[in-house]
């Protein structure tokens, strides 16, 4: 295993984080395809995958995460700056930077947020890096870049939301780690149920469990009920600078509401609050 490059700064994660070994194991077992795309609904966990495996990533790794201000001059540079190479004065001599520098690995979080202009050196790099440079996105939308073309041509694989929902296992292991008193089979069983391994509501439900000094049973219906502005600021951030009708869909989705298989397809291919599972589409 290699460290991230003491350049590149990761975020904080919550100190009872546990280490998912399917998550990092599907990442490294993955680590020679051009392209591995974690892509799935905002509070899957895509951030805490992706800077769990760059603490300790199968080959030299730099991390890099994008915003809505990104342009692919300061694109370039901060993937220079993660690996310690000089300013590039463009595309070409950032990647010439990486021959010879052995196997790299290239983490690009948040690759959603970023303007069109970022998302085209994106898909650009994935065909002409060299063959020793690999790439990690996280995001949303499968749509950042054509992830069927990828995975057709043998140059893409996805870890998607059905993947990176938390096992009763791992919950387990959440619950210990977080001190939760007297956490049974059973009531973590439950959680993992109705929450369907949703990270966002399935951690903070134990967390905030754990701080009250509260078992599991009823957990998450305690959770809802007590941060409902909170999610809906969450949503609201979530569902920003998406298309007008697309984000009422993803609100009426989200609250219960019936919606035509079109609909949800474009939800899911999006990252919208819908998932793909055993053939359907299935609204958080």
């Amino acid at each position: 295993m290699h460290e991230a490059s003491p350049r590149a700064k990761l975020p904080k994660l919550a100190p009872d984080t546990i280490r998912r070994e399917r998550i990092s194991g599907w990442l490294s077992d993955h680590a020679d395809v051009p392209l591995r795309l974690i892509a799935a609904p905002s509070g899957s966990g895509k951030t805490t995958a992706l800077v769990t495996y760059a603490a300790a990533p199968r080959h030299r790794a730099g991390y890099v995460t994008l915003d809505g201000d990104a342009t692919p001059v300061s694109l370039r540079s901060a993937i220079a700056r993660s690996f310690g190479f000089p300013e590039p004065s463009d595309d070409e001599a950032l990647l010439s930077a990486f021959e010879g520098a052995g196997r790299c690995e290239v983490l690009v979080d948040e690759a959603d947020r970023s303007p069109d202009a970022v998302r085209a050196a994106l898909r650009r790099f994935i065909y002409e890096a060299p063959d020793n440079v690999t790439f990690v996105y996280a995001t949303r939308s499968r749509d950042v870049v054509d992830a069927t073309r990828l995975i057709s041509l043998g140059l893409g694989a996805v870890l998607d939301a059905d993947r990176l929902a938390f096992t009763v296992e791992e919950a387990t292991r959440l619950a210990e780690a977080a001190r939760v008193d007297a956490a049974d089979e059973r009531e973590i069983g439950h959680l993992v149920h109705d929450t369907e391994g949703w990270a966002v509501a399935l951690c903070s439900s134990i967390r905030e469990s754990a701080s009250g000094g509260r078992s599991l049973d009823g957990a998450f219906d305690r959770w809802r009920r007590s941060n409902a502005r909170f999610m809906r600021r969450f949503i609201d951030d979530a569902l920003a600078g998406e298309e007008p009708a697309l984000a009422a869909a993803a609100r009426k989705v989200f609250d219960g509401e019936l919606a035509d298989e079109a609909t949800l397809d474009r939800l899911e291919q999006r990252g919208l609050f819908v998932r793909w599972t055993d053939g359907s589409y299935r609204p958080y």
